[in-house]
């Protein structure tokens, strides 16, 4: 395992956002050509019309290809709410189907640490971060995101809400799927490392 893989270095949330750089591209656009639009037809030059309706256009373009291109931050975005959703109803067959199924270890740590815990919700409350290691083949990736969960712990004598935060490793396979290849959650106030 590199040192990077070692860690060293609701649906509605999971929608495909925009990068804010393409939110200010298509309104300069879109400005810069209704501005052309409407100064042709102040100053009786139709012929600025065209390029104002190209830059409208290029503006659309912008916003068709941002909207429909699925990057690989928005596939894990997608995966880490997925298993939010499988965590809040304790479902660990749901949560297994994004490991490795290689990964021996990882897979017998969350098939008998999630028994332990009967959860009630888990609510992802921010995606932290992202790191990809371009250079590493297999690509690989960390994510740290912070959940708030309403969990029974019998085990350490605890029930009700508990904020956490998690990180994940994950590795993108041959046939371009990302899994996990291993995980750690701790107390977001008691930070253990940084990315």
């Amino acid at each position: 395992m590199t040192p990077f893989a070692a860690g060293q270095a609701t649906q509605s949330q999971c929608e495909f956002r925009m990068e804010s750089s393409a939110i200010w591209l298509i309104l300069l656009l879109v400005t810069l050509g209704a501005s052309l639009c409407v100064t042709a037809f102040s100053i009786e030059r139709k012929i600025l019309i065209l390029p104002g309706l190209g830059l409208m256009g290029v503006a659309f373009a912008v916003f068709f290809v941002q909207r429909t291109t699925v990057t690989d931050k928005d596939r894990l975005r997608m995966i880490v709410y997925d298993l939010a959703r499988q965590v809040a109803t304790n479902n660990v067959e749901g949560i297994v189907r994004h490991v490795d199924p290689n990964d021996e270890i990882t897979l017998r740590r969350i098939r008998t640490e999630m028994p332990s815990y009967t959860f009630r919700s888990c609510n992802v409350t921010s995606l932290k971060s992202v790191v990809f290691d371009n250079p590493s083949d297999p690509q690989e990736a960390i994510i740290e995101v912070h959940v708030f969960v309403n969990v029974n712990a019998p085990r350490y004598d605890y029930n009700g809400p508990v904020r956490r935060a998690v990180v994940l490793e994950f590795r993108k396979n041959q046939d371009g799927r990302w899994e996990i290849v291993g995980y750690r959650h701790f107390d977001p106030s008691h930070r253990q490392y940084t990315l």
